[in-house]
């Protein structure tokens, strides 16, 4: 590994490290810093709209904070959701109009989420 890539890895680890730990401002002040080295006015841009999203999503960048109160921090327990819900939906001959799609989804998603019973009595109060 030459020095410059030596470097640049430590550089993507520090602001990894700040992003886990909350600091995404930081973060987005470090890219400004970093944009202002560039040539290219391409590349200046790239880090300015990417500064302006971690500033914009700051808030929902506190992963430590997340993961202290043990709420998963990546995307495969939703992805592993999606994929569920939507196998329901999708087997071997099944054919759904928009409408019926609409109609069957509050009910698969009451199901996926133990919430039918609650639905039922809502939906019929007998």
């Amino acid at each position: 590994m030459s020095a410059t890539d030596e470097s640049a890895a430590v550089w993507v680890r520090q602001q990894s490290d700040l992003l886990y730990n909350g600091q995404a401002n930081t973060l987005a002040d470090q890219l400004d810093r970093a944009r202002l080295s560039l040539a290219t006015p391409d590349a200046q841009n790239v880090l300015r709209l990417e500064a302006g999203y971690f500033r914009t999503h700051h808030e929902r960048m506190q992963y430590r904070d997340f993961q202290a109160a043990g709420v998963p921090i990546g995307s495969g327990t939703v992805e592993a959701g999606a994929k569920q819900f939507k196998a329901r939906f999708s087997q071997s001959g099944m054919r759904w109009s928009r409408v019926g799609l609409q109609n069957a989804m509050p009910f698969r998603a009451a199901v996926m989420s133990q919430r039918f019973d609650a639905l039922w009595k809502a939906a019929c109060p007998c």
